[in-house]
């Protein structure tokens, strides 16, 4: 009975927790999100440093290995966690149980 009772309880707080949480779209792009904060800033300092192919031959290893991910726009994500003053926020993508870091601009938050 009483495992029937922490079942019943799990699955309401459950139903509690999706019905208040708050989703949002992806804008514009392309992005993409990393696993990590430390490997989605590593990919940027790369990009930002103008070098192309070190750019392309970085995001070919991320994304092949499950690093990152790209996302698409329109793409419906959750907000998991933010980073103050970082740019970057943590989202799982809808149907997903992996959370990703991305940049803040990518999520339409209107």
């Amino acid at each position: 009975m009483k495992m029937h009772r922490a079942l019943v309880f799990l699955m309401l707080s459950c139903c509690a927790i999706t019905a208040s949480a708050r989703s949002y779209q992806i804008k514009g792009g392309p992005w993409f999100a990393c696993i990590s904060k430390d490997v989605h800033k590593q990919s940027t300092r790369i990009a930002v440093s103008g070098d192309q192919a070190a750019f392309k031959k970085f995001m070919m290893q991320a994304l092949m290995s499950g690093q990152c991910i790209p996302l698409k726009q329109g793409q419906q994500v959750f907000l998991q966690e933010t980073s103050v003053l970082s740019g970057v926020v943590q989202v799982r993508p809808a149907g997903a149980t992996q959370a990703y870091w991305t940049n803040t601009e990518a999520i339409n938050t209107k």
